[in-house]
């Protein structure tokens, strides 16, 4: 079996929601089986010919193959039975964890820097103060373009419909958008972090443009992946 066919086979198997762990075995499975029914039919003196369409007769057309694996639900993955659940809440949970680990971070640091602060010398006050503007950076931007790029990442992976994934970076831009923080800690580290989330009218040219600042760097790249790759974004029903 030619590794273009064994391609098309794991494509095909993707992209009806197979979960990509047993769609890779299952037609690595079914090469072993193709190369052990050859070695018996030269074993058995049959020319290579022959043995090529004998053992194809013996291992079954590709859309038995194909029809079997389907006919298993349990080989399906969680994000193609799911995917608004997969791509579009796990995402937003994603941020708001990621998110809230790196300001846990930020407090715990900066109360350790405050509470040795007497015997901290300039030079680690300072790094103190510049790991706690890194964790606040990573809460703002970091965690969101986490969350969506690997939404991205699973979903060419498992070749899921591209809608799911589009709304769920879409869904983690604007709550990003939506969230305003601000970072005052001068050396003394006596100042303030402040986060929170709220709209305004007046404020919609800055979310937009604090949403397409996130969105961009994410959804491109991913928009690309599909073209090159032609990847369907409409997966058919069974």
């Amino acid at each position: 079996m030619n590794e273009a066919r064994l391609e098309a086979l794991t494509e095909r198997l993707l992209r009806a929601g197979v979960a990509p762990r047993h769609a890779r075995r299952a037609v690595q499975e079914l090469r072993a089986h193709h190369a052990d029914v050859m070695a018996e039919l030269r074993a058995a003196g049959i020319p290579p010919a022959q043995s090529e369409g004998l053992a194809a007769e013996r291992v079954g057309p590709d859309e038995a193959f194909v029809r079997e694996m389907l006919a298993r639900p349990e080989l399906r993955s969680f994000a193609s039975r799911r995917p608004f659940v997969a791509f579009t809440l796990l995402p937003l949970l994603a941020f708001i964890a990621l998110s809230a680990l790196s300001v846990g971070s930020l407090i715990a640091v900066l109360e350790a820097a405050r509470h040795w602060r007497a015997w901290l010398s300039p030079a680690l006050i300072e790094g103190a103060r510049g790991l706690c503007a890194a964790l606040f950076f990573g809460a703002m931007w970091l965690a969101p373009l986490a969350a969506a790029g690997m939404a991205c990442l699973l979903a060419a992976r498992q070749r899921i419909a591209a809608r799911w994934v589009i709304a769920g970076v879409f869904l983690v831009g604007l709550l990003r958008a939506m969230i305003n923080g601000s970072f005052d800690v001068p050396t003394s580290l006596h100042g303030s972090v402040s986060m929170g989330i709220g709209w305004a009218p007046h404020r919609l040219p800055e979310t937009a443009v604090r949403a397409a600042i996130l969105i961009a760097p994410v959804l491109l790249p991913y928009l690309w992946w599909l073209r090159s790759h032609r990847v369907l974004t409409v997966r058919p029903r069974h």
